[in-house]
């Protein structure tokens, strides 16, 4: 019995989770570039923009989240 998985079998909708400076979005970008799949970023979703790591209000970040998780397919990444 075999315990690798290829990556065409981890479908269209790919989240990767951990801590910080684990590897997340080294390995979401590595992911999204071979399965041509959009990359999200949970911290780019829930800070402001040239803000020093400013939150954004939980309202927006929720809409700009369901926005994002609404497509078909991605590979997100976040803690």
């Amino acid at each position: 019995m075999s315990l690798c998985v290829s990556l065409d079998d981890l479908g269209q909708r790919i989240c990767i989770v951990g801590p910080s400076k684990s590897g997340k979005s080294t390995l979401a970008k590595a992911i999204g570039l071979k399965k041509s799949l959009p990359i999200i970023h949970l911290d780019q979703l829930h800070r402001q923009p040239n803000s020093q790591w400013v939150p954004r209000a939980p309202e927006e970040f929720l809409q700009l989240y369901d926005m994002a998780i609404a497509r078909s397919s991605w590979v997100i990444e976040g803690n």
